[in-house]
């Protein structure tokens, strides 16, 4: 029933969208997960709720709760991407305002690239990431390189989600990347 309640916190926080109360949707709903994983430490799915705890934390703007939140998932084999993915997309996000989260941003999505598709469905967008990461380092060939696995996972696995549009995406991206870093 907690994380039933968690998630309906969740959707309020959707339909309110952009509205003041939907950060305190946000709030509420960390608010009840964190209280799902007192409550019942051995709960089947712990990893899970933990993760969506982390989502929480960091759409209801708490970001120093959401990346140690974050951190412990990527202790859980299963998880480790998407919380790795989690805290890469901060430190990128990051660094348009303070350039030192590249190096951050890098090593993040370098740990999603560890497991290996298709199990992990992030990797192919961990490399497109990791692409941008490069360019705006201007590090030609690690982009260019980081562009080519992106494509490459996305015509090796087309049955997993987006991931075809993610390699027509690397394909437009690596054009622009080849024109701004000068050559072939």
């Amino acid at each position: 029933m907690l994380r039933r309640l968690a998630e309906d916190f969740v959707e309020l926080a959707a339909a309110l969208g952009n509205e003041p109360s939907a950060a305190k949707a946000h709030d509420l709903a960390a608010d009840t997960y964190s209280q799902l994983l007192a409550q019942y430490p051995d709960y089947g799915q712990a990893d899970e709720v933990l993760f969506f705890l982390a989502y929480e934390y960091q759409r209801g703007g708490h970001d120093e709760k959401a990346r140690v939140t974050y951190e412990k998932v990527a202790r859980s084999p299963k998880w480790a991407p998407a919380a790795h993915l989690a805290l890469g997309e901060m430190a990128f996000d990051e660094a348009a305002e303070d350039p030192s989260r590249w190096a951050e941003a890098e090593r993040q999505y370098s740990e999603v690239v560890k497991a290996p598709p298709p199990e992990n469905k992030v990797w192919g967008y961990a490399w497109y990431k990791l692409a941008y990461v490069y360019w705006n380092q201007d590090d030609g060939p690690k982009c260019l390189e980081a562009f080519r696995q992106a494509i490459d996972f996305g015509t090796r696995f087309p049955e997993l989600p987006s991931a075809g549009k993610l390699a027509e995406a690397a394909r437009h991206d690596l054009d622009a990347a080849r024109e701004k870093l000068g050559g072939p």
